[in-house]
């Protein structure tokens, strides 16, 4: 609801028993989170042949994908930041039964050079119908996912391949994070022993500036960095400023759905705000229908810094936000920012 609290809480951060994405590229093995994704994809393709639909839809355990794809894998001593960086991969389904991996390197590497194939195998050798292919570039990648989807393999007409952009993690949640530590501070002690950290997010207390919220999250360049430095933190209980951390893989941030959201979020609200203030404020752009102005945790007498103004119609609140882009509103001389409320 718009009148929620516009931060980003834990609900974003953890996924525990789902959705990892845990291909041991590191270790030369693959998690079940491939197979689970490949299942998935197969299921919605009722063109196959039943032989091939049977052997796709039968489901893989982990053990068997490890297995499979750790022929593939890269090697464990491999330098994480030799590999290519994070949205290389690609997923790809469809795939004739009889395609040879030579077969299938080939159809990709007309987009750009390959990196690396996963595909797992029956215990007769051929393909289980789908596998990914890791380029070297992100240009390679994006562009086998805009030319190469729903064409046909040279040698095997009437089967058009999907090629998708693979779902790879490399961003990790960090949490008990001493709560008076700095941006500065958190960066100089991650960047100094971590490698291919390439944004490090704390997340501050809105309530109190000066604090973080004890959790944070970093994003690195691939996911083998990543990989090595969710290990380095598990496998060996760490501290930071005296707390032990609670590391883990971050869940992708989910798109949300604004197109009939008819509120917008006001922030950086002066002490001497009023619900009137901000009505009579933005009433210029169409009905407002309420305005709300959350109480302080702390302070039950005083209101948050925030707050939300309800339009009937939305094509009121686009308005709004769009002119306090060109020209930001203010209130006793405060300066408000503006931005669409969340769902």
């Amino acid at each position: 609801m718009a009148e929620q609290e516009a931060e980003q809480g834990m609900e974003e951060v953890l996924d525990y028993n789902e959705g990892e994405q845990g291909v041991e590229q590191m270790e030369a093995a693959a998690d079940v989170g491939d197979a689970a994704q490949a299942r998935a994809g197969q299921a919605a393709d009722s063109n196959a042949p039943a032989e091939q639909a049977a052997a796709q839809d039968k489901p893989a355990d982990e053990a068997e994908a490890k297995e499979e794809q750790a022929k593939d894998a890269a090697p464990k001593s491999l330098d994480p930041m030799a590999q290519p960086p994070h949205g290389t991969e690609v997923y790809m389904a469809n795939l004739a039964m009889d395609a040879t991996d030579d077969h299938i390197r080939d159809f990709c590497e007309k987009m750009g050079p390959v990196y690396q194939l996963r595909i797992p195998k029956n215990p007769d050798g051929r393909n289980r119908g789908y596998g990914f292919v890791v380029y070297k570039t992100k240009a390679a990648a994006e562009n086998a996912v805009q030319h190469l989807n729903a064409q046909e393999l040279p040698d095997f007409p009437g089967r058009k391949v999907r090629v998708n952009e693979s779902q790879v993690k490399n961003r990790l949640y960090m949490g008990n994070l001493p709560r008076s530590m700095t941006q500065h501070q958190l960066e100089a002690a991650l960047k100094e022993e971590l490698q291919g950290v390439e944004d490090i997010e704390l997340m501050m207390d809105k309530e109190n500036p000066e604090l973080n919220r004890g959790f944070g999250f970093i994003t690195f360049y691939n996911y083998a960095c990543a990989e090595v430095a969710r290990r380095k933190y598990t496998e060996n209980e760490r501290t930071l400023g005296g707390r032990p951390l609670t590391v883990t893989w971050a869940e992708p941030k989910k798109e949300e759905d604004t197109s009939k959201v008819k509120a917008i979020y006001v922030g950086n609200l002066p002490d001497t705000v009023t619900e009137e203030k901000l009505r009579d404020l933005f009433k210029a752009y169409g009905e407002v229908e309420k305005v709300m102005l959350p109480y302080s945790k702390e302070d039950p007498t005083k209101y948050r810094d925030y707050g939300f103004v309800h339009f009937r119609e939305r094509p009121s609140a686009l308005q709004a936000m769009a002119r306090a882009e060109e020209d930001k509103p203010t209130v006793d001389g405060k300066e408000l920012s503006v931005a669409m409320a969340k769902p």
